[in-house]
């Protein structure tokens, strides 16, 4: 006998005992069932979740030049905020409560 694990109407798992040939079947049914599921996943994928997965599209309009100028303003900025968050550290308790 092999256990297999079901999910209930409220999605708990439950522990089932079956025979091997049905627990063979129940395996194989649920393969196809997740090939199909990711077949359709691929297939339909929205660019919305391609997008918040990470991924960037290229921007026919955009000019490399401001892409350019936009990572090192970043850059610059980011460096200011560094020193920035340093030089807080050496501030004294009321001159920090006075910044912040």
């Amino acid at each position: 006998m092999k256990h297999i694990y079901i999910k209930d109407a409220d999605c708990r798992k439950i522990i089932v005992e079956v025979t091997e040939e049905v627990a063979q079947a129940y395996r194989e049914s649920m393969r196809e069932e997740w090939r199909g599921d990711a077949k359709e996943r691929y297939h339909t994928i929205s660019l919305g979740a391609v997008a918040d997965a990470g991924h960037e599209f290229a921007d026919e309009n955009a000019c490399i030049e401001d892409v350019l100028i936009r990572e090192e303003d970043d850059a610059a900025r980011q460096e200011h905020l560094e020193k920035l968050s340093e030089a807080v550290e050496h501030l004294t308790p009321l001159q920090r409560a006075t910044v912040y």
